[in-house]
């Protein structure tokens, strides 16, 4: 079995191995009759997302979405959310307390979803 690691290299799953992708390879030319037997590629790994941020990366992204008021309204109102908040220098969107309080955004009627927020604060990352 193999998967596609990039647009230049190849990994056989059983070994480890990483190949070349290279018409002069042995494993290369292994790897297509491979394939050629009706064989197909795991998916390519995927980069973890990342889900910490400083809390004014998190504002400045509720600021771009014209959500800021959100935000506040959420620390004004989940108290364990706001206290954390206050705590900490970086917020985990994947922490079980800030997960709780972006599903109350989900929740409710505001346009605006945790997947958006993410996007929003990754944009700039990539």
């Amino acid at each position: 079995m193999y998967q596609k690691l990039n647009n230049t290299q190849i990994e056989r799953i059983n070994d480890g191995a990483i190949i070349p992708i290279d018409e002069r390879n042995a494993d290369y030319q292994n790897y297509l009759k491979w394939l050629s037997e009706g064989n197909t590629l795991l998916d390519p790994p995927t980069e973890p997302q990342q889900t910490i941020f400083t809390k004014l990366h998190i504002r400045r992204a509720f600021r771009a979405l014209n959500k800021e008021n959100v935000l506040d309204e959420l620390l004004a109102s989940h108290l364990e959310f706001s206290k954390d908040w206050a705590d900490a220098n970086e917020i985990d969107l994947n922490d079980e307390i800030t997960a709780e309080a972006l599903q109350i955004i989900n929740d409710e009627d505001n346009d605006l979803t945790t997947a958006i927020i993410i996007e929003e604060l990754t944009k700039d990352l990539s």
